[in-house]
């Protein structure tokens, strides 16, 4: 009797113990997007801008990220890959939404969509030369 009690102590305590480890998993996934809001808040309190990046690079990307280092003092920081969990991207979404609402109260007007599209821009036409050097 004593061995079926402890076995059934140790198998109860590994079950719960698993329960307790999903349970806390799905709920930091869960809040991944409000711990980026508070994360963001306090950067933003502290004067620290920065925008935090994941996914495949685009071709205007570096340009980009030094517009809005030079013009605004706005960092940006890489926080993944091409491979990005659901819980970092939720995580990267919610801090980025106050960085950017932070920006645009401070400098009247979406300066992250601004220097996006400069920086395109400026790609697109960088590539357009480029190919009417080629043709010549």
């Amino acid at each position: 009797m004593g061995a079926f009690i402890k076995r059934h102590t140790i198998t109860t305590s590994c079950a719960a113990f698993l329960v307790a480890l999903v349970t806390s998993w799905t709920a930091w996934t869960a809040t991944a997007a409000s711990r980026g809001h508070v994360v963001a808040r306090i950067d933003v309190w502290r004067g620290q801008y920065v925008l935090l990046l994941y996914g495949e690079p685009t071709p205007s990307r570096e340009e980009f990220v030094q517009l809005l280092h030079d013009r605004y003092d706005i960092k940006t920081r890489t926080i993944a890959g091409c491979t990005v969990s659901e819980s970092l991207m939720k995580y990267a979404n919610g801090y980025d939404a106050v960085v950017r609402s932070a920006a645009t109260r401070k400098f009247g007007r979406d300066v992250i969509k601004e220097c996006t599209d400069e920086a395109r821009k400026d790609w697109e036409l960088r590539r357009h030369s480029q190919k009417l050097a080629a043709e010549n």
